[in-house]
């Protein structure tokens, strides 16, 4: 059976979004209308964990029900060694939300 869905592509936020920082309000009002968040976080950071944090502190600064929505944690870069290891760490550091979290390669899938 198909089911239709909306994707929606939000560029990367910035701390202050939830001001009207950047183009932050205009980000986040279409956020609000998902159902579900997808964080795709580059996983040569420095701090993949604190990214994916900063942006739901953002979130929810902005309307604190975004909290609440379903989330997915992707960790892009993985075909790198370097953030293969570090994905293992925060894999490990989710313990019972490790369910939400995955790799990718965007360039070997």
């Amino acid at each position: 059976r198909e089911k239709d869905f909306v994707m929606v592509d939000i560029p990367g936020l910035i701390e202050g979004a939830h001001q009207g920082v950047g183009l932050g309000h205009e980000f986040l009002r279409h956020i609000e209308r998902t159902r579900v968040l997808v964080h795709l976080v580059d996983g040569t950071s420095e701090n993949p964990s604190g990214d994916f944090q900063k942006i739901n502190r953002e979130l929810e600064l902005f309307d604190e029900s975004l909290k609440d929505k379903p989330q997915i944690l992707a960790i892009n870069k993985v075909d790198l060694e370097e953030v293969r290891i570090l994905a293992e760490d925060v894999r490990d550091s989710m313990g019972e939300d490790a369910w939400r979290f995955h790799i990718i390669s965007a360039i070997s899938g």
